[in-house]
This record gives structure tokens, C-alpha cells and sequence, in this order.
């Protein structure tokens, strides 16, 4: 009998992978035709995973399928966005409605006006841009805060992913050593993305408003465009008490920032990036 207490991690991983691959010979046969043809062997990197991706075949409701057969519960949701689960009648009719008028005409339809409207009335924001991507919206998130302050710095979390543009590419996957002091993170740019591009924003750990008070003092002639968060109670994995951030910063730092915005009403402005909606707005669908 194997002593369990000998095994180290490692050992543990290796053993639970054997399993998963005797049980995935069509993922594999797909992974490997993949990974001719495709960098990585997916259409995203996210989806790149150890020891294989998990490809799947169908799904229905809060179930999918890989095209092996195994039935998962769907814990994912397609990154969140599928709240009302996979192949819904509803979203199924409106989809083949919609695909036998026509798909993409690079120009203006009625839908769009439909779905403007019902976001401005859940969430009481009267303005809506749609994007193809997140990596998208955080970009044009990046251009709208600098055109309206005319200032070029912003502040992020320390490890958070905010899209694969140069400007967010930047603190997201390091060692210990490239974190450096806690007053002042090191800006470490991601694969591709040049230092000058990494210079631009200011990093604070995750989850420490004392830290962000802090950046925002030290800096207080205010050169900063936006402070960019997000939710990592997702598929990152992250536990962020947000409705205590929230009120801890709007009872303590919006006072002081306050002040400063009084002063100059175009020096701040702030980005929440996804999947904020069910927690900030829970009455609002």
C-alpha cells in the first residue's frame, strides 16, 4: 500500500493527470491536430491548460460535454457570460431569428438599440459601446480616461489581467523576484510589451486600500488617469471581499480624492473591469 503521507505534491498532480489522460484520447487526437495549426493549440491562451485542453463537444443548461463523453457541471459559464445556461430555448430561437435575417453588415441595426436601452434601464448608465472582446473594452477604456484627462498614468492591481493590449499587459504573471517593495511594486511588462509602455501605469497589491491611499498621496498633483480593478471571485480563482473595499473606499479615500477632483474635476476618473455586475448591482439582474 502506497504512503500517501510520502507523496509529495507533484506526485499527487502527476498520478490525478495519468487518470484524466486515459480518459481523453479524443481531446488528445484533437490537441495534437490542433497544435499544427493553431499556436499553442487553441484559439486563446486561456484556454491552454495542463496536461491538455479539455475539448468540448456540447452543452445544454449547466451541463457540457467534452468529445470524449464525460458530463461536467459547467462551474465556468463561458467566462461568466452565460447566465441562463447553454442552448436556451429562448436564446435559441432569437439566434436562428436573427442568422436567417443576415449576421454582420458593418452598419447600424434596430438590435443594437434594444439591447442599448435595456442595459441603460437595469443599470441606470446611459451610455453603451460594444465591443467584440474584453481585451477590447479595456483598450478603449485606457483611450477614453487619457482623452478626458489629457493625463497619461493609471493605476492597476498588481496581478490582474485586463486584456492583452500593450497598455494592460503589464504585472500579471511573475516571480517573487520580480515583485519588488510593497510601496512600489515593480512594473514588469509582459512578453512583447515595451518598458515604456510598463512606465505608464503605477502597480498597488490586490485587495490593499492602504496601499492605494498611499499611491494616490505620493502622487498627489494627481498625474493619474484611472484606477483599474477586477473581480477575481471568477475563473482567476481570487477571494476579494468587494462590498467592504467598496464601502471602505467610499467611506475613507473618496473624501480625500474628493478634494483633489473639487479642485480639478478631470484629473480622476475610474474603470471596473468585469464581472462586477451581479455583486455591485444585485437588484439589477
Amino acid at each position: 500500500m502506497t504512503n500517501v503521507n510520502a507523496l509529495t505534491l507533484d506526485d499527487l498532480i502527476r498520478a490525478e493527470e495519468e487518470v484524466f489522460l486515459r480518459r481523453m484520447s479524443r481531446s488528445d487526437a484533437l490537441g495534437e491536430r490542433a497544435r499544427a495549426l493553431m499556436p499553442g493549440g487553441v484559439c486563446s491562451s486561456w484556454a491552454s491548460s495542463r496536461p491538455l485542453p479539455v475539448w468540448v463537444s456540447h452543452g445544454e443548461g449547466a451541463l457540457v460535454w467534452d468529445v470524449d463523453g464525460t458530463e461536467y457541471v459547467d462551474m465556468h459559464a463561458g467566462y461568466g457570460v452565460n447566465v441562463v445556461g447553454h442552448a436556451n430555448p429562448a436564446v435559441v430561437r432569437a439566434v436562428q431569428d436573427r442568422v436567417t435575417k443576415g449576421t454582420h453588415f458593418a452598419q447600424p441595426t434596430e438590435d443594437a438599440i434594444v439591447v442599448a436601452e435595456d442595459l441603460a434601464q437595469r443599470f441606470g448608465l446611459p451610455k453603451w459601446r460594444f465591443n467584440n472582446s474584453g481585451s477590447e473594452a479595456t483598450m478603449d477604456a485606457f483611450h477614453l480616461m487619457r482623452a478626458i484627462t489629457g493625463r497619461p498614468l493609471v493605476v492597476k492591481i498588481e496581478g490582474t489581467y485586463h486584456g492583452h493590449h500593450d497598455a494592460a499587459m503589464v504585472s500579471i504573471f511573475r516571480s517573487s523576484d520580480d515583485l519588488g517593495p510593497i510601496e512600489e511594486p515593480y512594473r514588469v511588462p509582459g512578453s512583447g510589451v515595451p518598458q515604456e509602455m510598463a512606465d505608464l501605469l503605477r502597480i498597488v497589491p490586490y485587495n490593499d486600500l492602504a496601499a492605494l491611499e498611499r499611491c494616490f498621496e505620493r502622487y498627489v498633483s494627481f498625474d493619474y488617469t484611472a484606477e483599474l480593478e477586477e473581480e477575481l471571485d471568477d475563473v482567476s480563482g481570487g477571494r476579494l471581499d468587494w462590498q467592504k473595499l467598496l464601502e471602505d473606499f467610499w467611506r475613507d479615500f473618496k473624501p480625500k480624492a474628493g478634494e483633489v477632483m473639487a479642485q480639478k474635476p478631470s484629473d480622476v476618473t475610474a474603470a471596473l473591469d468585469d464581472f462586477l455586475s451581479p455583486w455591485l448591482f444585485p437588484d439589477k439582474g
